[in-house]
């Protein structure tokens, strides 16, 4: 009986070595992918936050650019004349006028294709003054 408990003992004693072997193995692993996820976390953060800041940038030029545009919808696309060289600015020099700013219309653009409806105009100004109206 002495000798099976002692067997019964190694036995024990081998499985108990090689679990802690096993799971210091494991561990060991466990706490390298670990660092590597950490790592590759902090690399992904950082070119994410550098990507993040630009996209701001690009988002503030962006609307400042956007900022002196207006689109102007159902305004009649007139056919220009001899007299009239650009009847959509001479338009909305009329409007602007009318709704007394100070603003003075830089480029004209038609958006869309030519069709039989009337395609909306785009127009960028220069600002005159830092007023919005005039006083």
């Amino acid at each position: 009986m002495e000798n099976q408990l002692a067997e019964i003992n190694t036995s024990l004693n081998e499985l108990k070595n090689k679990l802690i072997n096993y799971l210091g193995t494991e561990n060991s692993e466990l706490k390298n992918r670990i660092t590597f996820l950490e790592e590759n976390f902090k690399t992904s953060y950082k070119g994410n936050e550098i990507n993040s800041e630009q996209n701001i940038i690009n988002e503030l030029f962006d609307r400042q650019s956007r900022a002196i545009n207006i689109i102007v919808y159902n305004l009649p696309e007139a056919v220009s004349d001899s007299n009239n060289i650009n009847p959509d600015e001479n338009q909305i020099k009329l409007i602007i006028n009318e709704l007394k700013l100070n603003y003075k219309p830089m480029k004209l653009h038609r958006l869309g294709r030519p069709t039989n409806k009337d395609c909306h105009l785009k127009v960028t100004f220069q600002r005159v003054s830092s007023d919005r109206t005039e006083k």
